[in-house]
């Protein structure tokens, strides 16, 4: 005997083992889904994930959230005044999908400061450039518009029994298109 019974080690292995397999979906939960591992790495945790949350994210000094369901889009204007809405994400104008983690990219491109400014422009500039390719007509301009559920304050979600409020926000920049 090594001072302890068989039971213990077999709690202590079925600890170890459960420890080990929650570091592990912590980890698959965490890696982007753009790496070479994409999704094959966090299939045999999908279950796990969803059931503990760690699907989560969040941002660190982040303020309390005011927004939900963000779902940015790229508004195109064309001579005479026509415009179309594309996917955000480039290149290709795919949809906004919450699991880039991009949000706060959005939010700084709809509401930039003066060290933004030019991130923000390159982008719609670029954009342009995708929206002409893509549909074979060159956009006048391109601005960005962040739809969203604007979150309620605690009070009025409580007399309302609605969580938040549907906006609907532009950038202030509009780039013209080359």
């Amino acid at each position: 005997m090594l001072g302890f019974s068989t039971r213990h080690w077999l709690v202590r292995t079925v600890l170890c083992a459960a420890c080990l397999f929650h570091m592990a979906a912590m980890v698959s939960a965490n890696l982007p889904f753009t790496t070479a591992f994409g999704s094959e790495l966090r299939r045999p945790f999908g279950t796990y994930i969803g059931y503990v949350g760690l699907w989560q994210n969040w941002v660190m000094f982040h303020t309390i959230p005011h927004f939900r369901a963000i779902r940015p889009k790229l508004v195109a204007t064309y001579p005479g005044g026509t415009k179309t809405e594309h996917g955000p994400m480039l290149p290709g104008l795919t949809p906004y999908d919450h699991r880039t983690r991009l949000g706060s990219l959005f939010f700084r491109y709809v509401w930039p400061t003066s060290d933004i400014n030019p991130y923000a422009e390159s982008y719609m500039r670029r954009a342009c450039g995708e929206i002409a390719r893509k549909t074979g007509n060159k956009p006048s301009n391109v601005t960005l518009r962040l739809d969203s559920l604007r979150l309620l304050p605690l009070v009025d979600a409580r007399k309302t029994h609605k969580e938040g409020k549907p906006a609907s926000d532009t950038s202030t920049i509009n780039v013209n298109c080359p």
